[in-house]
Protein backbone atom coordinates (compact mmCIF):
# COMPACT_ATOMS: atom_id res chain seq x y z
CA UNK A 1 0.00 0.00 0.00
CA UNK A 2 1.39 3.55 -0.65
CA UNK A 3 2.76 5.90 1.41
CA UNK A 4 -0.85 7.97 3.39
CA UNK A 5 -3.09 5.72 1.51
CA UNK A 6 -6.44 4.99 3.59
CA UNK A 7 -8.52 2.07 3.26
CA UNK A 8 -12.01 3.13 2.87
CA UNK A 9 -14.91 0.50 3.78
CA UNK A 10 -17.37 1.10 0.30
CA UNK A 11 -20.29 -0.16 2.78
CA UNK A 12 -19.39 2.68 5.66
CA UNK A 13 -21.47 5.81 5.15
CA UNK A 14 -19.74 9.19 6.35
CA UNK A 15 -22.34 10.86 7.97
CA UNK A 16 -20.64 13.39 9.03
CA UNK A 17 -18.83 14.60 5.96
CA UNK A 18 -15.35 14.04 7.57
CA UNK A 19 -14.02 12.12 4.73
CA UNK A 20 -14.76 15.61 2.33
CA UNK A 21 -13.17 17.74 4.84
CA UNK A 22 -10.07 15.81 5.14
CA UNK A 23 -9.63 14.99 1.60
CA UNK A 24 -10.05 19.17 1.17
CA UNK A 25 -7.69 19.69 4.12
CA UNK A 26 -4.86 17.44 2.40
CA UNK A 27 -4.81 19.44 -0.99
CA UNK A 28 -1.72 22.12 -1.63
CA UNK A 29 -2.88 25.81 -1.98
CA UNK A 30 0.31 26.77 -3.72
CA UNK A 31 3.16 24.92 -5.30
CA UNK A 32 6.38 27.16 -3.76
CA UNK A 33 4.86 30.21 -2.57
CA UNK A 34 2.81 30.29 -6.27
CA UNK A 35 -0.37 30.92 -7.10
CA UNK A 36 -1.68 28.28 -9.05
CA UNK A 37 -4.08 28.32 -12.00
CA UNK A 38 -5.98 25.44 -13.91
CA UNK A 39 -6.01 25.72 -17.84
CA UNK A 40 -7.91 24.01 -19.81
CA UNK A 41 -7.69 24.11 -23.43
CA UNK A 42 -7.78 20.95 -26.21
CA UNK A 43 -5.34 22.74 -28.75
CA UNK A 44 -2.03 21.51 -27.85
CA UNK A 45 -0.23 24.44 -29.85
CA UNK A 46 -2.71 26.67 -28.41
CA UNK A 47 -2.47 25.75 -24.99
CA UNK A 48 0.97 25.97 -24.74
CA UNK A 49 0.97 29.68 -26.04
CA UNK A 50 -1.61 30.42 -23.37
CA UNK A 51 0.16 28.41 -20.50
CA UNK A 52 3.26 30.63 -21.39
CA UNK A 53 1.26 33.93 -21.09
CA UNK A 54 -0.23 32.74 -18.08
CA UNK A 55 3.58 32.27 -16.48
CA UNK A 56 4.43 35.71 -17.25
CA UNK A 57 1.90 36.75 -15.49
CA UNK A 58 3.42 34.78 -12.21
CA UNK A 59 1.19 31.77 -11.99
CA UNK A 60 1.96 27.99 -11.62
CA UNK A 61 -0.14 26.52 -14.61
CA UNK A 62 -1.43 23.22 -14.25
CA UNK A 63 -2.37 22.63 -17.94
CA UNK A 64 -5.07 20.22 -19.53
CA UNK A 65 -6.03 18.97 -22.60
CA UNK A 66 -9.30 17.35 -20.94
CA UNK A 67 -12.61 17.77 -18.66
CA UNK A 68 -11.07 14.33 -16.74
CA UNK A 69 -7.65 15.89 -16.62
CA UNK A 70 -8.57 19.03 -15.31
CA UNK A 71 -11.27 17.52 -12.71
CA UNK A 72 -8.11 15.24 -11.61
CA UNK A 73 -6.06 18.18 -10.91
CA UNK A 74 -8.55 20.27 -9.08
CA UNK A 75 -8.84 16.87 -6.77
CA UNK A 76 -5.15 17.42 -5.96
CA UNK A 77 -4.76 21.02 -5.84
CA UNK A 78 -6.60 24.26 -4.40
CA UNK A 79 -6.73 26.38 -7.42
CA UNK A 80 -6.90 30.31 -7.31
CA UNK A 81 -7.34 31.03 -11.39
CA UNK A 82 -9.03 28.92 -14.08
CA UNK A 83 -8.97 29.67 -17.54
CA UNK A 84 -11.28 27.46 -19.48
CA UNK A 85 -11.69 27.45 -23.47
CA UNK A 86 -15.16 26.28 -24.59
CA UNK A 87 -15.09 24.13 -27.37
CA UNK A 88 -16.21 25.11 -31.24
CA UNK A 89 -20.48 25.26 -30.91
CA UNK A 90 -20.36 22.28 -33.62
CA UNK A 91 -18.11 19.94 -30.73
CA UNK A 92 -19.99 17.98 -28.03
CA UNK A 93 -17.12 18.72 -25.81
CA UNK A 94 -18.57 22.14 -25.70
CA UNK A 95 -21.72 21.09 -22.97
CA UNK A 96 -19.14 19.12 -21.35
CA UNK A 97 -16.79 22.05 -20.88
CA UNK A 98 -20.40 23.60 -19.85
CA UNK A 99 -21.27 20.84 -17.44
CA UNK A 100 -17.73 20.78 -16.06
CA UNK A 101 -17.59 24.98 -15.34
CA UNK A 102 -21.12 24.69 -13.68
CA UNK A 103 -20.42 21.61 -11.32
CA UNK A 104 -16.46 22.76 -10.61
CA UNK A 105 -16.03 26.02 -10.83
CA UNK A 106 -18.80 27.88 -10.67
CA UNK A 107 -19.14 29.70 -7.21
CA UNK A 108 -22.75 28.07 -6.46
CA UNK A 109 -21.68 24.64 -5.89
CA UNK A 110 -18.32 25.51 -3.95
CA UNK A 111 -19.13 28.24 -1.74
CA UNK A 112 -16.32 30.54 -0.84
CA UNK A 113 -13.45 28.37 -2.52
CA UNK A 114 -13.76 29.68 -5.44
CA UNK A 115 -11.01 30.32 -8.43
CA UNK A 116 -11.67 33.15 -10.40
CA UNK A 117 -12.66 32.06 -13.53
CA UNK A 118 -11.89 33.29 -16.87
CA UNK A 119 -14.28 31.73 -20.06
CA UNK A 120 -12.85 32.23 -23.59
CA UNK A 121 -15.33 31.75 -26.27
CA UNK A 122 -14.42 32.44 -29.97
CA UNK A 123 -18.17 32.01 -30.57
CA UNK A 124 -20.10 34.02 -28.38
CA UNK A 125 -23.21 34.32 -28.14
CA UNK A 126 -25.60 36.37 -25.91
CA UNK A 127 -26.91 33.35 -24.21
CA UNK A 128 -23.11 32.14 -23.63
CA UNK A 129 -22.18 35.11 -21.98
CA UNK A 130 -25.49 34.93 -19.64
CA UNK A 131 -24.81 31.22 -18.76
CA UNK A 132 -21.22 32.54 -17.95
CA UNK A 133 -22.30 35.45 -16.17
CA UNK A 134 -24.70 33.29 -13.81
CA UNK A 135 -21.86 30.84 -13.44
CA UNK A 136 -19.78 33.79 -11.25
CA UNK A 137 -17.41 33.83 -14.19
CA UNK A 138 -14.77 36.94 -13.39
CA UNK A 139 -14.29 37.76 -16.60
CA UNK A 140 -16.22 36.02 -20.24
CA UNK A 141 -13.90 36.37 -23.12
CA UNK A 142 -15.15 36.46 -26.74
CA UNK A 143 -11.85 35.94 -28.22
CA UNK A 144 -8.54 35.14 -26.05
CA UNK A 145 -5.33 35.85 -27.65
CA UNK A 146 -2.17 34.40 -26.11
CA UNK A 147 0.55 37.50 -25.58
CA UNK A 148 0.70 40.43 -23.60
CA UNK A 149 -2.80 41.54 -23.04
CA UNK A 150 -3.63 38.30 -21.59
CA UNK A 151 -0.37 38.32 -19.09
CA UNK A 152 -2.02 41.36 -18.29
CA UNK A 153 -4.98 40.42 -17.14
CA UNK A 154 -3.59 36.73 -15.25
CA UNK A 155 -1.67 39.77 -13.22
CA UNK A 156 -5.35 41.64 -12.43
CA UNK A 157 -6.40 37.86 -11.12
CA UNK A 158 -3.46 37.40 -9.36
CA UNK A 159 -3.08 41.35 -7.66
CA UNK A 160 -6.87 40.16 -6.71
CA UNK A 161 -6.50 36.74 -5.42
CA UNK A 162 -3.39 38.42 -3.46
CA UNK A 163 -5.37 41.30 -1.83
CA UNK A 164 -8.39 38.90 -0.76
CA UNK A 165 -5.59 37.03 0.83
CA UNK A 166 -4.36 39.57 2.87
CA UNK A 167 -8.20 40.84 3.78
CA UNK A 168 -8.82 36.99 4.77
CA UNK A 169 -8.18 35.95 8.07
CA UNK A 170 -6.18 33.10 8.81
CA UNK A 171 -7.82 29.78 8.99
Amino acid sequence: MPFGATIVDPSHKDTTGAAARSKAAVRPQRVGGESVALLLLTDEKRRRHVQQAIEIAGWHVLACASVGEAIKQLDRWRTQLAVVELAASSDPHRDTVRRFVDKHLSAQPRGGDTPLVVISDEQATPADELWARQAGVWLYLPEMEAGDDLSELCREALRSVRKQAAASPAV
